[in-house]
């Protein structure tokens, strides 16, 4: 017999990555209120567009989605993307994302937990934090016991350097989407 489960809608506090069931889903509606609540400092004024790498032929979202995610949460994000009359965007690999980094593209500013940063990326692309890549990594083991948590490679286009982070870190991790062009 199927049962109907009622599901309260909370608003999480500041600051926080808490959710609705439905938000745990990955629901793109969740995600956009949830930035907005999660991001008092700076609200997004620019809508979101797209940059093509002449190089690569990587066409880029041109900003990252400006809140916290886990590595699921980013890979969900862009997998389930529909933007630009496409659908095939994804989470870009380690890769991918080390081929935007430009230390002689002009710097930007990036403020995170009230420090700026300078980052240096091709493409005018916004960014608020480290990249996920779809790239996945075993994080070190340092003690001997159980094995580590998973872990993916993030970028950090302040310094140019990867970075393995838990899957289930959400502090200071975004999701910058990438599809090949012309397909």
């Amino acid at each position: 017999m199927l049962g109907v489960v009622e599901v309260k809608k909370e608003i999480p506090p500041k600051n926080t990555m808490t959710k609705p069931l439905s938000c745990l889903l990955g629901l793109l509606a969740c995600y956009l209120p949830l930035a907005a609540q999660n991001n008092t400092t700076k609200p997004k004024t620019k809508p979101m567009g797209v940059w093509t790498d002449p190089a690569t032929h990587l066409m880029w979202t041109s900003r990252d989605l400006d809140v916290d995610q886990t590595w699921s949460m980013a890979k969900y994000w862009c997998d389930s993307l529909r933007w630009n009359g496409r659908a095939d965007w994804r989470l870009p690999t380690i890769d991918e994302l080390k081929g935007l980094f430009d230390i002689e593209a002009p710097a930007r500013p990036l403020v995170f937990k009230g420090r700026q940063f300078d980052y240096h990326i091709k493409g005018g692309i916004t960014l608020t934090g480290r990249e996920w890549s779809s790239t996945l990594a075993r994080m070190n083991r340092d003690r001997p016991g159980p094995l580590p948590p998973a872990g993916a490679l993030t970028f950090n286009f302040t310094v140019g350097e990867q970075v393995a982070f838990p899957l289930s870190d959400d502090e200071g991790n975004r999701a910058l989407c990438v599809r090949r062009s012309g397909e």
